[in-house]
């Protein structure tokens, strides 16, 4: 539904978000690994939690009704 009103640069772009976020968490997830795999366990923690941060502000700014 993004093209309705026909192609424009602004619909482009929400698709691209959109297709654009499931590689977030799971670039997120693989560098974790790869940092506990290298004994870096601060850093793995960090990007473990950092995969949720997409879904964390979404919900957030659903419920400040951005």
């Amino acid at each position: 539904m993004a093209f309705d009103e026909g192609s424009s640069p602004e619909a482009w772009r929400m698709v691209r978000t959109v297709w654009a976020y499931p590689l977030f968490p799971l670039v997120m997830a693989i560098g974790s690994w790869i940092a506990f795999a290298f004994r870096r366990n601060w850093l793995a923690a960090m990007l473990s939690g950092l995969s949720f941060t997409p879904a964390g502000l979404l919900i957030l700014a659903g419920w400040l009704g951005i």
